[in-house]
């Protein structure tokens, strides 16, 4: 995993006056979302975080490849980045290793820090470890969606995200908002029975069913393509889940 840090970000917004939220909500959507195209290029993925901390899964991503990242990156906006590589058994391990990796080389707020590239442990070959990523979906937030207020409906979806992502850490697996009612969770080590378990756990709790793809390969950008080809096989049995509470999870690999 990667950790993409924005270098001295904090002082440097206060430093543009007091008018410069807008400003600054569009150049964090815009950063993102020229990271997420230079990474998924390269089989990588991008997840926003806090937007001026993301967090990358970049199996097969070499050192060239990120250097190539920060400098289009340092072309195209007013800031810079720096990162920090981390490989681990686990998501959670690898997360923290590319952190420690970045914070050793000094403060976010260090204003003579710019575009450091610290890394401990990397995954250059693509027959190097693997990337499982599950596509979890909410199932009948239509309902919800048409029965209360939009901001209500928003609300139910954070509590979602909070109690996955703290059912998934205990199994030290990350979990990310990807819009709607839906959630990507990467979850290297978890066996099937596993997802479903923390998911019967967080369905009991927020009293809405859930169902989940798994994709198992080599790079984040194919285990997500095939996390979401086994929920389309889970979806495509409309009558069960029209008749039945539904909680269900299907694999797909491809090692």
């Amino acid at each position: 995993m990667t950790l993409i840090q924005a270098d001295n970000y904090g002082p440097w917004t206060v430093s543009l006056g007091s008018s410069r939220e807008p400003y600054l909500q569009i150049l964090q959507s815009e950063l993102y979302a020229e990271l997420q195209r230079l990474f998924s290029l390269r089989g990588g993925l991008v997840f926003q975080g806090r937007f001026d901390n993301m967090l990358a899964v970049t199996n097969g991503i070499s050192v060239e490849d990120h250097t190539e990242i920060q400098e289009r990156v340092c072309q195209l906006f007013p800031i810079t980045l720096s990162m920090g590589v981390g490989a681990g058994k686990h998501p959670t391990e690898a997360q923290l290793n590319a952190t420690g990796a970045l914070q050793t080389k000094g403060s976010s707020r260090n204003e003579k820090r710019r575009r450091i590239l610290a890394v401990e442990g990397l995954l250059e070959s693509i027959n190097e470890g693997f990337v499982q990523i599950a596509h979890v979906d909410v199932n009948d937030v239509t309902k919800l969606t048409d029965s209360i207020s939009a901001y209500d409906a928003y609300v139910a979806m954070l509590n979602v995200h909070e109690a996955l992502a703290k059912e998934f850490l205990q199994v030290n697996s990350l979990v990310f908002f990807a819009g709607g009612d839906n959630f990507l969770v990467i979850s290297n080590g978890l066996t099937e029975d596993q997802h479903r378990e923390v998911l019967s756990r967080v369905s009991g709790e927020a009293g809405l069913e859930m169902k989940a793809g798994i994709g198992v390969t080599r790079t984040a950008t194919e285990a997500l393509e095939l996390a979401s080809k086994a929920l389309d096989s889970i979806r495509s049995n409309r009558q069960e889940m029209l008749t039945t509470p539904f909680l269900a999870t299907q694999l797909e690999s491809r090692l």
